[in-house]
């Protein structure tokens, strides 16, 4: 982790975009370096049709929440 995440300190080493994140490469400090996906896009858009599906077929039903999840200052 080096010493920044466990002392909770932000120091930001540059910018990027989704897009050019999803092209595999990205340039920094002058050299071009790989990325891979910590997930599938195509694959949770299979997976949100899948569940619409089943929630218009009544397969999956919807229910009210049974409790709050909670934030950061409680």
């Amino acid at each position: 982790f080096g010493w920044d995440y466990p002392q909770m300190e932000v120091q930001v080493l540059g910018e990027v975009s989704y897009k050019e994140l999803r092209s595999g490469k990205v340039l920094f400090q002058g050299k071009e370096v790989p990325t891979v996906p910590l997930s599938s896009y195509v694959k949770a858009r299979q997976i949100a049709e899948t569940l619409k599906g089943w929630i218009k077929e009544g397969r999956f039903l919807l229910g009210k929440p049974q409790g709050r999840l909670p934030s950061q200052s409680s």
